[in-house]
């Protein structure tokens, strides 16, 4: 079923396979694409599984966003080495446009706007007296044009800590001119917004303006001003903005990421009255190791085969040998904590072994007796 609006046949002109720059865990890489109407397609990774998908789709028009189909039919023709396609759905339309290709539940963050004031009186006490503690300890919020003394104080920002979130930061010691190029994108329709203190940046937020929706696409404050509560300002700030422009939501990423339903990125959204917002997202397969990698769910990637308690003790390994390797002083060892993480690692051996026995009866091919002969089955079918 096709909304009215779209035109199919528009966005089917595509062009040949192309290269197109993005940013790859914090470093700028050319990939295959190809484009499809008004945007291009990229090729990429999804969990276990190699994925076409459109390039910044949370920062595309949901009006240009092409039809999932159009979509198969364009990296066939190009050639494009991927298994599925992945293509989401404006979150404002919930029910799936195209009923009869697979699609799974994706979320997003989101606030319905419906004017500043009312956003503020809907928080709690103590999320309001954040939004204006910042003011009161002296920290000035300012729009700014997007230009090199900006670019400047993010990578001063950037530069603060190597170790964020229990992991390395990627943008951590890059030159300014990476800094520069790398977040003026989309300038023309964004909102640059910087958090001062004593003329010095100690936070900022950029967020994006594109088919009725401002988005949040990158935030980020110093956490040796932490008390003075620049975040809040910062989010306050945007939804100000957003207001004005008539924007029906400020989203931010996403609501709940797997594996982390209490981190404090999550509780910060829901203290700022971010909602859930679900959507379909289709996922659909263009070769036999795309059919055979949905089926078995390989596209969400491993940490969705493993229990809860191995991610999380894997999450605080990590966290320990990023913060021990940024301090000479750390005592962590890490054959301290290998024992446990072995003993999660056989269980989960455990039930991978027990999952494969259940995929083959489906996908009529020998059980697997290790994850090294499940990941076997993959190569053969490319």
């Amino acid at each position: 079923m096709r909304s009215a609006s779209r035109d199919r046949n528009s966005k089917m002109m595509t062009s040949l396979k192309d290269q197109e720059k993005i940013s790859i865990r914090g470093q700028v890489r050319g990939v295959d694409s190809v484009r499809v109407g008004s945007v291009s397609v990229i090729a990429g990774k999804r969990g276990m599984l190699r994925a076409a998908f459109v390039k910044d789709e949370d920062f595309v028009a949901p009006s240009d966003l092409p039809h999932p189909e159009d979509v198969v039919s364009a990296v066939t023709k190009s050639k494009l080495k991927v298994d599925v396609v992945v293509v989401g759905q404006d979150f404002r339309r919930p029910q799936p446009l195209y009923e009869n290709l697979s699609h799974e539940i994706d979320n997003v963050a989101g606030i319905e706007l419906a004017g500043y004031e009312e956003w503020l009186k809907g928080l709690s006490q103590s999320t309001r007296r954040n939004v204006r503690l910042a003011e009161r300890r002296g920290v000035g919020i300012r729009v700014s044009d997007y230009s090199e003394e900006f670019a400047s104080g993010i990578k001063g920002v950037d530069d603060e800590c190597s170790v964020r979130q229990g992991r390395p930061f990627w943008h951590y010691g890059k030159p300014l001119t990476a800094v520069f190029q790398e977040n003026g994108t989309y300038r023309d329709s964004s909102d640059f917004i910087g958090a001062y203190y004593d003329g010095e940046m100690i936070g900022f937020i950029k967020v994006v303006n594109v088919g009725g929706l401002s988005r949040i696409m990158q935030i980020l404050g110093m956490t040796t001003h932490f008390d003075k509560k620049p975040m809040f300002a910062l989010v306050a700030k945007a939804v100000e903005l957003a207001c004005a422009r008539e924007a029906t939501h400020l989203t931010y990423c996403k609501y709940e990421y797997d594996g982390q339903p209490d981190s404090t990125i999550a509780e910060f959204k829901r203290r700022l009255s971010f909602e859930k917002y679900e959507y379909p997202l289709y996922v659909v397969p263009v070769n036999a190791k795309g059919r055979l990698g949905v089926r078995m769910g390989a596209h969400k990637g491993l940490g969705a085969l493993l229990p809860q308690p191995v991610i999380d003790r894997a999450r605080r390994l990590r966290e320990r040998i990023c913060r021990g390797r940024s301090s000479s002083r750390s005592s962590f060892c890490l054959a301290d904590s290998l024992p446990k993480i072995a003993a999660s690692i056989c269980g989960c051996g455990l039930m991978l072994e027990r999952l494969a026995s259940s995929w083959q009866m489906e996908c009529s091919i020998p059980p697997a007796r290790s994850f090294n002969q499940f990941k076997m089955y993959f190569r053969c079918l490319d």
